[in-house]
Order: C-alpha cells, then sequence, then structure tokens
C-alpha cells in the first residue's frame, strides 16, 4: 500500500471464557480484508484484523475484531 498515514478505526471484543490468575493467553492475529473505498477527502483502505486469545488449554477466552484506516 502506498499511504502517507494510518488510524484507528474501532475495535470489537468478544469474550468468550473467564481468564484466572496463573492462566497463560496467547494471542494470534490473523489478516482478514482489505476494502478500497472513496470519502470526502479521496480513496481510502480499510484493513481487517482478528486477534484469537487462547489459554494454556486451547480454549478460546476472547476474540478481537479491528479495523484500521490507511489514506
Amino acid at each position: 500500500l502506498n499511504v502517507s498515514r494510518t488510524m484507528f478505526g474501532g475495535e470489537e471484543w468478544e469474550f468468550r471464557a473467564p481468564v484466572l490468575i496463573g492462566d497463560t493467553v496467547t494471542a494470534q492475529r490473523r489478516f482478514g480484508a482489505v476494502e478500497e473505498k472513496d470519502g470526502r477527502s479521496g480513496p481510502f483502505v480499510l484493513l481487517h484484523y482478528e486477534t484469537t486469545f487462547t489459554n494454556q488449554r486451547d480454549e478460546v477466552v476472547a476474540v478481537s475484531r479491528l479495523v484500521g484506516i490507511a489514506r
């Protein structure tokens, strides 16, 4: 991408299970989709990411969905 700046576009969290003292939590981020849009000040790109948080028992404890904006 040929961009001059990036911005935070929002984040959504889904909590699926409690995290307890002593748990080991691992995060894995995946790149989702890219959307090109036209705005009032010109074109921009939306970058979608999803991060999955798992505990030491491989149980998913949370999922975060993030959108970045690149101009």
